[in-house]
């Protein structure tokens, strides 16, 4: 039990909304207790969810632990920040705890074929129009502002600006990661395991506001949120281990959620040349 009140009190903390500037009766923000701004607060939007979640699975049915659900699906993001950034892969990687998963799962985590771009018009982008259906605004810069807030202060943000922030976001999984390769466990998995074993079932809670507020503190599904809004081209949505994981949260509801903020931004998207 130990775990389950760090968690608990990591969940639902300082979720009122205080943001930089008035984004309007539609948005509010999450707001994370730390001490500088480490981890993105991100941005949400008002909604309902739909009543039933949609089925997202494409292998067998709940072919995971929650614990393979939460590291593979972490790894096979990091990989894809990586190509975001540029960065080698290596090809092989010391983690003791999982070694036997990675090589299970070796083929479904290659490099992935699917495009990316952080070359979108950010300057354009800044406004309470877009903030919530463009989570890259919400990193931090520096230890007080986000991008959004940045640009307002600054009118002024270039790529390199952008991809620093992408970056230090990118970190957080990375040394997650390595945490999990080698103890096995991390904080973060507590957070979501927690979440899933006595939040999910809570028919009050689930698919509430309160529920997004604290998904939106699970870094895989910020992972995921992130890293979808910034696709070009391909298929929306979670891939298997982050549909996995979503499942294990019983939040597919979540997919719909950044499906829908796709859609309505999709159309008024506007990239600068990289």
């Amino acid at each position: 039990m130990k775990f389950l009140s760090i968690s608990f009190c990591f969940l639902m903390m300082s979720c009122a909304t205080k943001a930089p500037y008035e984004l309007g009766a539609k948005f509010s923000k999450v707001e994370i207790d730390q001490k500088s701004y480490v981890k993105p607060e991100f941005y949400y939007s008002k909604f309902k969810a739909p009543m039933a979640s949609r089925s997202i699975a494409s292998m067998e049915e709940n072919e995971l632990t929650n614990k393979e659900a939460y590291f593979l699906g972490m790894w096979r993001q990091k990989i894809k920040m990586e190509k975001v950034l540029g960065l080698t892969q290596k090809s092989k990687n010391y983690c003791p705890a999982f070694h036997n998963h990675l090589l299970k799962y070796e083929k479904e985590l290659g490099a992935t074929s699917q495009r990316y771009s952080l070359g979108k018009d950010w300057m354009k982008l800044a406004s309470k129009e877009h903030v919530v259906a463009n989570p890259v605004l919400a990193l931090p810069v520096d230890s007080k502002r986000d991008l959004f807030t940045f640009i307002h202060e600054e009118s002024f943000v270039d790529t390199d600006t952008v991809k620093e922030a992408f970056e230090n976001y990118y970190k957080i999984t990375k040394n997650e990661l390595k945490e999990l390769c080698e103890t096995g466990a991390s904080e973060g998995y507590f957070v979501f395991a927690n979440y899933a074993k006595y939040y999910s079932t809570d028919n009050s809670f689930n698919r509430s506001e309160q529920a997004l507020q604290a998904l939106l503190k699970v870094t895989p599904v910020t992972n995921f949120y992130l890293l979808d809004s910034i696709k070009v081209g391909g298929v929306s949505g979670p891939d298997y281990f982050e549909s996995q994981m979503l499942k294990k949260l019983k939040a597919g509801w979540f997919g719909h959620y950044v499906d829908d903020l796709n859609q309505v931004s999709k159309n008024k998207v506007s990239y600068i040349k990289e």
